[in-house]
């Protein structure tokens, strides 16, 4: 098994339990607000990565990093739930709990999640036009796009909407090309 597989299946519980938390508190989505901006802060900061994952810092440093970055930022309810992970050795899998949180807060909300994975940035026209496709394509009223920019796709992108691949990717269809031509 994948470490991503893993650190996701473990992932689970937390983000299961701060969901309920949440949701029986009333803060759905402030808690989602708030995860959402943990989760942007973490990948877009290598050093704040690399700080919880590592293993020689010690829980009340991490606790401390944590807490000057978020402090006035997120609800106590979600602070608290951060300094727990930290507490229980986990910090390694905040930033999966965060997106499989979203990801649970989201299909409670009905809003439908869809990865994107293109070789360049979409203008806000095609952006428009893919929100309005994965509407259909999901028969859901609210989607949700997380877009990710892959250059060696070559031309095109993928979709994933829950267990469902659309590749219009040119890498994906010289791949398909490729398999046609070995059983030719």
């Amino acid at each position: 098994m994948s470490e991503k597989k893993v650190s996701s299946k473990i992932a689970q519980p937390y983000a299961e339990a701060l969901l309920e938390t949440a949701f029986s508190s009333n803060n759905l989505q402030k808690v989602t607000d708030d995860i959402q901006n943990i989760k942007n802060t973490i990948s877009s900061s290598a050093e704040l990565s690399r700080a919880l994952n590592n293993p020689l810092l010690t829980i009340k440093n991490k606790q401390i990093i944590i807490n000057k970055l978020f402090k006035d930022k997120i609800s106590s309810l979600t602070l608290n739930f951060l300094m727990l992970i930290i507490e229980r050795k986990r910090a390694v899998l905040i930033e999966a709990i965060c997106k499989q949180f979203i990801t649970l807060s989201y299909n409670k909300s009905g809003i439908t999640i869809a990865n994107v994975i293109s070789s360049t940035p979409f203008t806000e026209q095609q952006y428009s036009l893919l929100v309005k496709k994965v509407q259909e394509i999901a028969n859901s009223k609210q989607v949700q796009l997380n877009v990710e920019i892959d250059r060696e796709l070559i031309g095109g992108f993928t979709i994933q909407i829950g267990s469902q691949i659309i590749d219009s990717s040119l890498k994906g269809q010289l791949k398909q090309m490729a398999s046609h031509l070995e059983i030719a």
